[in-house]
């Protein structure tokens, strides 16, 4: 009789763990079920239709010059209404006029046209709980920064052919995958024939570093003028026509050392200036007309020497550049021993230039009380650089997590140069 019993409040053991299990592996199966998924495929040049990927995954080819010619993308594996839309940016035709959905094509194929930008939106409920981030390969650039919810990724006016991208769902309010930077590169169209160009880099006539175009010189001003007194002084009024700044005015040498400073500390004030490393070296491209990838500020951003050298440069007061090119300054053996210009080499170019009068001794003496506005400051090892603006502050580019600002004078600094007056 025991045994009959043993062996029935087994059964009935094995009955309720087989019900558990099953309710698990159901509702796990639901959540599955109900978890948003991505998937996408490129066709490209020479490749035609490629793998379909998932979920933040490569689309399309890198490092291989192949432009991407179209795409198709859908929404799977979800339980929430709700699907995908997306356009691209065609060459010769521009924005699609009709926007795709859940795997509709996107480009065109057989025609060798490029794509050069894309825009993405999440349509019904989906929208609601989720965002979608993505991000293009591009030719010049490389990956670009990501852009969500039917923003441009990819570039403008460039000609430039996308080569790859990567989507990905978020949760809403979630972090993005990455930089959000520079998802979307611009620069000018040439029709614009105003003759007086408000920017904040002459030197690059890209978006990024353009407030607009006006005919007159009053309307240039006025529109300096409205932008907060914090980040006004970034701005130059630029004559296309004599090629040169006519405002502000600054034809003394203290007049452009004052304005090298309250050029950096507008930088620093506005957010939308960011750290950026890429083609910091001029061993990349000696090209003083500044064509090609060389990035002194292209595309708004500075690391820390571009930051002080375009800040002397864009006042009229040096051009630290050809000093490095005229002498063939070096950097240091870490960096290759090649011809260029950053914190490294940046003591023997201030020194080379005969424009600036070395002063650490006199502030190892006296402290920051020695140091006056428009004094490059440079860590002890020459690794980072700075721009004394006053007061005790220092405007320098700190890197992708802090950017570009205006810190309290710090102990690394430890070697000081001043321009002459």
């Amino acid at each position: 009789m025991k045994s009959v019993t043993a062996k029935r409040s087994f059964i009935r053991l094995l009955f309720t763990v087989l019900i558990v299990l099953t309710v698990s592996l159901g509702a796990g199966t639901v959540a599955a079920a109900t978890a948003p998924a991505v998937s996408y495929r490129a066709h490209t040049q020479k490749n035609g239709w490629m793998n379909i990927v998932r979920n933040g995954a490569t689309a399309g080819t890198t490092g291989q010059s192949l432009r991407m010619e179209a795409i198709q993308m859908r929404i799977r594996d979800s339980s929430i209404s709700g699907g995908i839309t997306y356009r691209s940016y065609v060459q010769k035709s521009g924005w699609e006029k009709s926007w795709k959905y859940n795997g509709g094509l996107s480009g065109t194929t057989g025609k060798s046209l490029r794509i050069e930008a894309i825009q993405i939106k999440l349509t019904g409920k989906l929208a609601d709980k989720y965002e979608v981030y993505y991000r293009v390969y591009s030719q010049g650039f490389g990956w670009l920064g990501w852009a969500k919810n039917g923003a441009s990724a990819g570039t403008g006016n460039y000609n430039y052919r996308a080569e790859a991208i990567q989507i990905r769902l978020v949760k809403k309010g979630g972090a993005a995958p990455g930089s959000t930077k520079n998802a979307y590169r611009t620069k000018l169209a040439a029709t614009n024939t105003n003759r007086y160009w408000v920017t904040s880099n002459y030197f690059y006539n890209t978006t990024q570093n353009t407030l607009g175009y006006y005919k007159t010189l009053d309307a240039a001003k006025k529109a300096i003028n409205a932008k907060p007194s914090s980040t006004r002084a970034q701005w130059f009024v630029y004559d296309r026509t004599a090629k040169k700044v006519v405002y502000p005015a600054a034809t003394t040498k203290a007049k452009k050392i004052q304005r090298a400073v309250a050029w950096a500390k507008a930088i620093a004030n506005d957010n939308k200036h960011g750290y950026d490393r890429t083609g910091e070296w001029l061993a990349n491209n000696l090209d003083l007309s500044n064509s090609g990838n060389l990035r002194f500020g292209r595309y708004g951003n500075y690391s820390c020497s571009p930051l002080v050298e375009m800040a002397f440069e864009l006042s009229g007061y040096i051009n630290l550049r050809s000093v490095v090119k005229k002498k063939s300054i070096r950097m240091s053996a870490d960096f290759g021993k090649k011809i260029g210009l950053n914190s490294t080499s940046l003591a023997k170019a201030l020194l080379a230039s005969g424009s600036f009068t070395e002063v650490t001794t006199s502030f190892k003496k006296s402290g920051v009380s020695a140091l006056k506005p428009g004094d490059i400051v440079l860590q002890t090892n020459e690794r980072h650089c700075g721009l004394y603006v006053g007061n005790g502050m220092v405007a320098e580019a700190r890197g992708k997590s802090k950017g570009i600002v205006v810190n309290p004078f710090r102990t690394v600094w430890g070697r000081v140069f001043r321009p002459k007056t």
